[in-house]
């Protein structure tokens, strides 16, 4: 099993945050399928091979990807776009 984890500081409110993550989870369910769900500041989502956690903090956000084995091979690429993501949403 391959993890992916990334954060990033932030100077945002927390619902700019969230809602920021709300669109990174509805464009992960587009593109992979999936579901995703809220916890208090945490989105949790899941599909087949893939479970990850968003954490929308006061100061920083967090992502926390773990690959199954059959997705493993492409830590990588998802990792790569993580970065470009929230490079682009927090920057």
């Amino acid at each position: 099993m391959a993890r992916i984890v990334q954060k990033r500081q932030h100077q945002l409110a927390v619902a700019e945050v969230r809602e920021l993550a709300e669109g990174l989870a509805e464009q992960l369910v587009s593109e992979f399928g999936g579901r995703y769900r809220w916890r208090a500041n945490t989105i949790s989502y899941r599909r087949s091979g893939v479970d990850a956690q968003i954490d929308c903090a006061e100061d920083a956000v967090t992502v926390d990807i773990k690959l199954g084995l059959m997705v493993s091979p492409l830590k990588g690429a998802v990792e790569s776009e993580v970065v470009k993501m929230l490079d682009k949403y927090l920057a």
